[in-house]
């Protein structure tokens, strides 16, 4: 239709255009605290008080000839008459006795319950909402208790004292020597194989010497060490032969030390030769599989020694020996028999070897601690078994462990 508009009617005039007109915003006031929830309000607690004195209001009427029957014959009111006059209602036109003192009553019953029921509701409000609990709440601080005094003594970097309390002579030239842990309930702190270092100066040079403990952790407050006194040994004669027991002389011991650290199922089957004071590390191990229940190792030990009385911790081993049967056998060899020996003489023999050690294989090892001579050899018969040679320095992984 726009093409067919010609020109502009007579007397028209353009509207104006419509002015828009702001509509005033209208804050809506904040609305009003509500009570927390599961709590009455005090209108609702004062209207439930007041309904409570109208209905016991309503009741009094018909029920009142009842009532006063009944309390003229308990004697509650002996002259109901008497009670003519309610000074506090009679201004508003309720002239019976009873009756008004009833209201009256009842008008303070109702006001009394309204206010207690009120500041009853406030102790048993329900406040909800994670509003009504701080953001933040501090955790208490548990106090540790101190392991100072459970710790175990050695230590690998420190020298430490401790004193010689009992010396014993186990043999000629051997010595069993007692330390005294820092407390009676300290552990030594020494894993099964490892040994310890004793530190002392002579002649004004440090000496230092190495030494496998008897004792173990099930040992607590002492440390034993089994030591053969040497003619020419610095450490040995001219130190701990010297020592005072009693206490009144002290060692410095630092450890543990050493690559075997000797645990159940490491293998099935260990053989064992060891010579002189070399007892010491195959007699921690032999204990520590002893009292194990759970520790079903085999061990063959053979020992060898030059006389019989040189045979160190013979009764600790033959008690072992009888206390876990079919665990440790054990086979003593001497270079002097004496008549009527029931083992073995002479040096630990190839046949000895093939004998009283476990066949090479899965599950089988062989430690070896005692003279170089002894060790030297008896490698190269386990070699020549099938044994794989150990390397120079003892591994674990070794089937052949030197200490």
């Amino acid at each position: 239709m726009r093409e067919l508009c010609v020109g502009v009617l007579k007397g028209y005039k353009k509207p104006a255009p419509k002015r828009s007109v702001p509509i005033p915003r209208v804050v809506e006031p904040a609305a009003k605290a509500q009570p927390p929830s599961g709590s009455p309000s005090a209108k609702a607690l004062t209207a439930a008080a007041g309904v409570a004195a109208v209905l016991c209001t309503a009741a009094y009427y018909p029920l009142h000839p009842s009532i006063l029957k009944l309390s003229r014959g308990l004697g509650i009111f002996k002259d109901p008459k008497g009670l003519q006059t309610a000074h506090g209602l009679s201004h508003l036109g309720i002239t019976g006795g009873f009756p008004a003192g009833f209201l009256a009553a009842s008008a303070l019953t109702a006001i009394f319950a309204a206010a207690s029921l009120r500041q009853l509701s406030k102790l048993t409000q329900i406040h909800s909402g994670f509003t009504q609990y701080p953001p933040h709440k501090p955790s208490t601080k548990r106090r540790i208790r101190s392991s100072a005094n459970e710790r175990p003594f050695l230590n690998p970097q420190t020298y430490q004292r401790l004193p010689l309390i009992r010396k014993d002579t186990l043999a000629r030239g051997v010595l069993r020597l007692f330390f005294a842990l820092p407390t009676p309930t300290t552990t030594l702190g020494l894993p099964t194989g490892q040994h310890v270092s004793i530190r002392a100066v002579i002649d004004g040079k440090p000496v230092s010497r190495s030494y496998t403990p008897v004792s173990n952790d099930s040992d607590k407050g002492v440390l034993e060490l089994v030591v053969r006194v040497y003619p020419d040994g610095q450490l040995t004669s001219r130190y701990l032969a010297r020592l005072r027991d009693g206490g009144v002389d002290s060692v410095e011991f630092r450890g543990p030390k050493g690559a075997m650290r000797y645990h159940r199922g490491w293998a099935k089957r260990i053989g064992m030769v060891a010579g002189g004071t070399g007892i010491t590390p195959m007699y921690q191990v032999v204990r520590a599989i002893c009292e194990d229940p759970e520790d079903e190792t085999e061990v063959s030990l053979v020992y060898a020694n030059r006389r019989e009385e040189d045979i160190l911790l013979r009764e600790d081993l033959e008690a072992l020996a009888a206390r876990c049967p079919g665990k440790l056998s054990i086979w003593y060899m001497l270079d002097i028999a004496p008549e009527g020996w029931a083992y073995g003489a002479g040096f630990v023999s190839r046949e000895v070897v093939q004998d009283r050690m476990p066949q090479p294989g899965e599950g089988s090892k062989v430690m070896l601690c005692g003279p170089p001579g002894m060790v030297n050899a008896v490698k190269g018969l386990l070699t020549d078994m099938g044994y794989k040679a150990p390397g120079p320095a003892g591994k674990m992984e070794d089937d052949i462990f030197v200490f």
